[in-house]
């Protein structure tokens, strides 16, 4: 069984979230890219505050599934949702 993971523990994972791959956009100029690593983080935050680490596991899921039929998916960018996969393993 997993070791389970605090709401303070997940505030601190999920507020560094993709910062240094935001910033690096940034600076290359894909301010729409670097917001998809913003709204990733509102997202969660907002799952946290609302339901626990609990609603975050079940968030980053619904972030990470790629659904043919919806055109407008949590998170565009591939870069953002491939680090999500791995971000999604430690919860």
């Amino acid at each position: 069984m997993a070791k389970r993971m605090t709401k303070a523990q997940a505030l601190y994972k999920i507020t560094q979230f993709g910062r240094t791959e935001q910033h690096t956009m940034i600076e290359a100029g894909n301010h729409h890219e670097a917001y998809q690593f913003e709204h990733a983080r509102n997202q969660l935050l907002y799952a946290l505050v609302n339901g626990g680490v609990n609603a975050v596991r079940i968030k980053l899921m619904q972030m990470t599934t790629i659904v043919k039929d919806n055109p407008f998916p949590y998170v565009f960018h591939d870069g953002a949702r491939a680090l999500l996969i791995e971000f999604a393993k430690d919860f």
